[in-house]
């Protein structure tokens, strides 16, 4: 997904942490997809649009937003498309999204009763991994289309409401798995109890202990394929503890990187005779199963449960945890989102003061001793009095009289990063302040060492 800015960043990661919580609050499909478009309109602005869900060769309209108010919607609901209709193709057909800038320009445009006011399109594919069960249909009063920017964002938000409404559509059709679902409800309501990375992952572990009460322990890795397809540890728990390491490192050819790599369930009913667990030690014996942990087709981690005595792993119970790992791995990329989110708020990004840079970061001459040394910071030539302003967020860690800096205020902006800001004449702010980028916390002079104004 294209983030472009923080605003950006701080909406999706919100967003997608309220569609989490769509399947549990809502209790019929028609309203989790009416909570998804809702939710879709803040991600990119449309005029008109409806949800077309998959049923055998047909699209029907499940759920639409405005069409009323530019035409008579009173059959709308009993729309069906076909499939195969060359304008959807490229979304139905080859899960792609497809944007039309002016459809009447659009040989395979197909005008509709309730399309008339319709001069722009964008079709967004719903996909669960590799099989599209329908799409976002988006329309604007305007020519022009949708920009790449929003294409990005709208089918990235489309890949998370993919598998919400897959569970939904779960939820309507299969009443006889209710108690399945309901476990499954219940731990999704403390998967977003957080945004906290550490806490979503302990979350998720005791959650699947307790759906798996004979389970011995559990494990998570995190996997990232363009750092070299690695896997480094996120959480793990056994006796009812969480621990701080992993019981042994995944091995290359091992159940851990082969989930990683294909991306699909792999269940070994039996350690001891099982080609997975050829040459390991004698005392890994009993059962495991090997969790994907996916956003689309995107492994963010996999998931291990182990038994200490061999057992199958029945259909149901292989259901269950398919549904539970599509939401813990939302609450995974949530937590992600919202920790690159803050780590980018509080990296120091715009300048303090208004004006030109004087002597910059790095070796110099030093103006007092004439001899070459390191300058560790950045120098700007303004007047005495200039507002100076914080480069990033943080907290005030000093603020006061320093002999070589003179007047001077530190920040710590998190993640091991300090901003000081020296030469100072008047301090407008004190230890412990919470500040944010761009507020006003002192007035430049030029006390200490310091060879210009401010």
């Amino acid at each position: 997904m294209n983030i472009r800015s923080e605003p950006d960043q701080f909406l999706i990661s919100r967003t997608l942490l309220e569609l989490s919580e769509l399947l549990i609050t809502k209790s019929s499909l028609r309203e989790v997809l009416e909570g998804i478009l809702d939710l879709l309109g803040r991600v990119v602005k449309f005029d008109s649009g409806c949800v077309l869900l998959l049923d055998g060769d047909r699209l029907l309209v499940r759920a639409w937003r405005n069409y009323d108010k530019f035409s008579d919607v009173s059959w709308i609901d009993k729309v069906e498309l076909d499939s195969n209709l060359p304008v959807l193709q490229p979304v139905i057909g080859e899960g792609q999204p497809y944007s039309i800038s002016d459809v009447l320009n659009e040989a395979n445009w197909v005008p509709s009763a309730v399309g008339g006011h319709i001069r722009s399109w964008l079709g967004l594919p719903l996909k669960v991994r590799t099989r599209v069960i329908g799409l976002f249909s988006l329309d604007r009063v305007v020519t022009g289309g949708f920009s790449e920017d929003e294409i990005a964002l709208a089918q990235g938000f489309a890949t998370h409401a993919s598998m919400a409404i897959e569970n939904a559509r779960l939820f309507e059709a299969a009443g006889q798995r209710a108690a399945e679902l309901e476990a499954i409800r219940q731990a999704g309501l403390s998967l977003t109890a957080s945004l906290e990375l550490p806490q979503v992952l302990d979350a998720i572990q005791k959650n699947v202990l307790a759906l798996l009460p004979e389970a011995n322990n559990s494990h998570i890795f995190l996997y990232n394929p363009e750092n070299g397809g690695k896997l480094t540890f996120g959480a793990a728990m056994w006796a009812n503890e969480t621990q701080s390491i992993a019981y042994s490192v995944p091995r290359r050819n091992g159940l851990t990187y082969t989930v990683a790599r294909s991306g699909e369930i792999t269940v070994v009913p039996d350690m001891r005779n099982h080609p997975l667990y050829a040459n390991t030690p004698a005392d890994w014996v009993g059962a495991i199963i090997g969790l994907p942990l996916k956003i689309g087709q995107r492994v963010v981690g996999v998931m291990n449960v182990s038994y200490r005595q061999p057992r199958t792993f029945p259909e149901s119970e292989l259901r269950l945890l398919k549904l539970f790992c599509d939401q813990a791995a939302i609450a995974i990329e949530n937590a992600r989102l919202f920790e690159q989110a803050v780590r980018k708020k509080l990296m120091p990004t715009m300048p303090p003061v208004d004006g030109p840079e004087g002597s910059g970061f790095g070796v110099r001459i030093d103006p007092f001793t004439g001899q070459m040394a390191m300058h560790e910071g950045i120098d700007f030539e303004v007047d005495r009095g200039t507002a100076v302003h914080a480069a990033a967020g943080g907290i005030v860690s000093f603020a006061g009289y320093h002999p070589q800096y003179g007047y001077m205020v530190d920040v710590d902006d998190g993640n091991d990063l300090m901003t000081r800001y020296a030469h100072l004449s008047k301090l407008l702010v004190k230890v412990g302040d919470i500040v944010q980028r761009g507020q006003k916390i002192a007035l430049s002079g030029a006390p200490g060492r310091a060879t210009g104004p401010g």
